[in-house]
């Protein structure tokens, strides 16, 4: 799971290591799974600026991991977030 700054517990680590200091990930030991050559797709609730999907894109990636997609529930079409994100982005609802 990655969040936004700030929207977890403070028991969650902040990934600079990574080059990415727009997220913290909860349950850091679930990376072990992120290998080079595995599929991802990633799902939200809501794209609105692009700026938390575009980061976990970045996160995954910089991992090795392939970003197949990214899902979101609710988008935001005003906002345009989908163009900063480097995969495909499929949304259930436009608003």
């Amino acid at each position: 799971m990655i969040k936004e700054r700030g929207s977890l517990a403070a028991s969650c680590q902040l990934l600079t290591t990574l080059g990415v200091d727009v997220v913290e990930c909860f349950a850091v030991m679930e990376l072990k799974d992120c290998k080079a050559s595995k599929k991802a797709l990633i799902v939200d609730d809501l794209i609105a600026t692009g700026g938390s999907l575009a980061a976990s894109c970045q996160l995954l990636t910089t991992l090795g991991v392939d970003v197949v997609e990214c899902f979101a529930v609710m988008e935001l079409k005003d906002l345009n977030g989908r163009q900063k994100v480097p995969s495909k982005v499929v949304s259930l609802l436009e608003f």
